[in-house]
C-alpha cells in the first residue's frame, strides 16, 4: 500500500485549483479590460443640426453638446467655477 504524502497527493490538487482560480479571474475580468477599437464613424443623434463644428463659434447648448463629443478642452470649471485641468497638466499666467 502506497503512502500518500503532500507532494504526491495534495500538490497536484493545489496546482489544479490554482489554475482554475486564475482561469475564473481571467474570465471575469476580461470584459473589464479596455481594448483599443478600430477607427470607426462617430454617430451622434441630436434634434438639431449644428451650424458649425468649430468649438469657438458655437453659442447654443445643443451645438456645444455635439462639439463636446469631438473635442476635449484643456481645462474645465468645477462646481465652484474654479478652473480644473482636463487635458492640460499644468499652466502658468503670462
Amino acid at each position: 500500500m502506497a503512502i500518500l504524502d503532500f507532494q504526491s497527493f495534495l500538490l497536484p490538487l493545489l496546482r489544479a485549483a490554482t489554475l482554475r482560480g486564475f482561469a475564473w479571474v481571467a474570465l471575469i475580468t476580461l470584459p473589464l479590460v479596455a481594448l483599443p477599437l478600430a477607427a470607426a464613424t462617430l454617430r451622434f443623434a441630436s434634434g438639431f443640426d449644428p451650424q458649425s463644428l468649430d468649438p469657438h463659434a458655437l453659442a447654443l447648448q445643443y451645438q456645444t453638446r455635439v462639439a463636446s463629443q469631438i473635442y476635449e478642452s484643456l481645462v474645465f470649471r468645477d462646481r465652484n467655477f474654479a478652473i480644473e485641468p482636463a487635458l492640460a497638466v499644468s499652466w502658468q499666467k503670462l
